[in-house]
């Protein structure tokens, strides 16, 4: 029989599960590495980086199509304008 009394087991009890909770969601001076909720975070904040990188990478590569797309139609608008102007002076 367990001679302990009823408020020590229920201290150890309280014990068990603040432990599973720590490993879990960690304490303050815990790193992110030392828990599974901070491994998590850390991992999700990686990836958000790197598909950040990707859309700047992305959005950089469509602004330098833009600015080619815009100097041709230029280039297209002034040729038009001069041929026009050489058709109807002669």
């Amino acid at each position: 029989a367990d001679t302990r009394g009823y408020l020590r087991k229920i201290r150890d009890e309280i014990n068990k599960i603040e432990l599973k909770i720590e490993k879990r969601a960690g304490r303050a001076s815990m790193n992110e590495t030392q828990y599974t909720l901070g491994s998590y975070l850390r991992d999700i904040n990686k990836r958000i980086e790197e598909w950040k990188n990707k859309l700047i990478t992305i959005e950089t590569r469509y602004w330098n199509q833009f600015t080619r797309m815009e100097k041709m139609i230029n280039e297209a608008n002034s040729q038009s304008s001069m041929l026009l102007g050489q058709y109807f002076n002669y």
